[in-house]
């Protein structure tokens, strides 16, 4: 099974440039099936600490929005 996920994955990767809405079918398809074949194998675990998975996220949107506000950049207005 992980083969055919693999190649799944290099599907969807392959056809990315060309077509992101079929690349990601392809991708949504080897995430479920990553999914599923954890839950069969059940090496699922759900003891996470949720705050460090939150924090790497939230670092670079925090990032990118103090760069957005002090740029030296003009802003462009949209009316």
């Amino acid at each position: 099974m992980e083969k055919g996920l693999l190649i799944i994955l290099f599907l969807g990767c392959l056809i990315l440039p060309a077509s992101p809405a079929v690349a990601n079918i392809f991708l949504l398809i080897f995430g479920g099936g990553v999914i599923i074949n954890a839950g069969i194998r059940r090496t699922i675990t759900f003891k996470k600490d949720w705050l460090q998975l939150f924090i790497l996220p939230s670092f670079f949107f925090f990032w990118m929005l103090i760069g957005a506000l002090f740029s030296p950049y003009k802003k462009k207005h949209l009316v």
